[in-house]
């Protein structure tokens, strides 16, 4: 399988941290870790140089992310209780995707015509023939 990727490699007096992102799930795929002995022995062009690794999200690979605004209607006493809306967003979150319940941003409680709404964001991963 062949995927469109980003790397990001970080140096530091410990050695390096390179990060794996695949592009289309915008998911890490790995993260490398190589000390100061491993970075030197890898710019010296030596092969299999061990290494930790701890490799992420391996479900997502190749999928695509899904997102999508979601409003949920609320009490006006509701409404001014972060908890409460909070509470209430966990229990309402569609079959088969997952919800943010950061309500941390000015467009996350919203008053309309007289009714209050709390928005956050739901998302999911999808095969890319599904999109």
């Amino acid at each position: 399988m062949e995927l469109d990727g980003n790397v990001t490699m970080l140096f530091s007096e410990n050695g390096l941290e390179m990060t794996i992102v695949d592009e289309t799930s915008r998911s890490t795929l790995a993260i490398i870790k190589l000390n100061s002995k491993q970075v030197c022995a890898a710019m010296a062009r030596n092969a299999r140089i061990p290494c930790k690794m701890e490799v992420l999200n391996l479900d997502k690979v190749g999928k695509k992310k899904l997102l999508e605004t979601y409003r949920l209607q609320v009490s006006e006493e509701d409404y001014y209780n972060k908890a409460k809306c909070e509470e209430l967003l966990k229990g309402a979150c569609p079959d088969g995707w997952l919800m943010s319940t950061y309500l941390g941003s000015q467009s996350s409680f919203v008053r309309e015509d007289g009714e209050y709404f709390v928005q956050t964001h739901i998302y999911k991963w999808v095969d890319i023939s599904e999109t």
